[in-house]
């Protein structure tokens, strides 16, 4: 019975340490948790985590991380406003765009002035065609040979005989607006053998009207016989 009694004693005693210890441990927790200022032993523990030892500090990391989420979304949703603006007006602009080319005539005069149209219109309307513009129609450069704007007599023989010796290699960017002249340009290849003799140069024409057709789709139509073309390319 006595080892009864021993166990008994045993088991109150270590009852007694657990619950000490607990107790203990628990009144340290709560001072700390005043002393610091925390709402709980929960906050304490994750603001520590955070390596901050009062709420103050904790609260004042909560107040610089709010503000600066704050912050990033202000400047996200200033980010999203302005490319929503830049998206509308891309769109207005292709859409006026679109109208402009729409309201263009069918033949458009270039470098020549046409009748029936303001010079600012003419001229307006020739831009707009110009920095459009597909590229050339290659008789539009048949046309040019014939009116002898090669100044070599054989080129110009050369590409009325045979249309595989003109226009063969696709230039970026053909037709191209002058500002500092007010004329609009375009470029071309040649190269061909003609007589036995091969003649291969870049061309450009001063362009005196366009073509715009069911499509919309504008290329320039004659050059200018007022000026040669020459062999230059930018």
């Amino acid at each position: 019975m006595k080892w009864k009694l021993w166990l008994l004693i045993a088991v109150c005693v270590s009852v007694a340490i657990v619950s000490g210890y607990l107790a203990l441990s628990f009144l340290e927790q709560r001072a700390a948790v005043i002393a610091g200022g925390f709402a709980s032993a929960q906050e304490m523990v994750f603001s520590h985590r955070l390596g901050y030892g009062t709420r103050a500090e904790y609260l004042l990391y909560l107040e610089k991380h709010e503000e600066k989420a704050r912050k990033e979304k202000q400047s996200k949703e200033q980010l999203e406003e302005k490319a929503h603006i830049e998206e509308h007006n891309r769109l207005a602009k292709i859409a006026d765009l679109d109208r402009r080319i729409e309201n263009l005539p069918s033949d458009i005069v270039g470098s020549i002035t046409g009748q029936g149209i303001s010079e600012m219109d003419r001229i307006a309307q020739s831009k707009l065609a110009c920095e459009v513009a597909s590229g050339i129609e290659r008789k539009a450069i048949v046309l040019g040979a014939k009116a002898e704007l090669f100044r070599r007599s054989k080129i110009n023989e050369m590409v009325q005989v045979d249309s595989s010796s003109f226009a063969t290699v696709e230039i970026t960017s053909p037709v191209r607006w002058k500002d500092s002249i007010g004329v609009c340009r375009a470029w071309f290849n040649i190269d061909g053998i003609y007589n036995g003799i091969r003649y291969r140069a870049y061309y450009y024409g001063v362009v005196s009207s366009f073509r715009k057709n069911a499509d919309g789709v504008i290329n320039v139509s004659t050059f200018d016989d007022r000026f040669h073309f020459s062999n230059v390319i930018e």
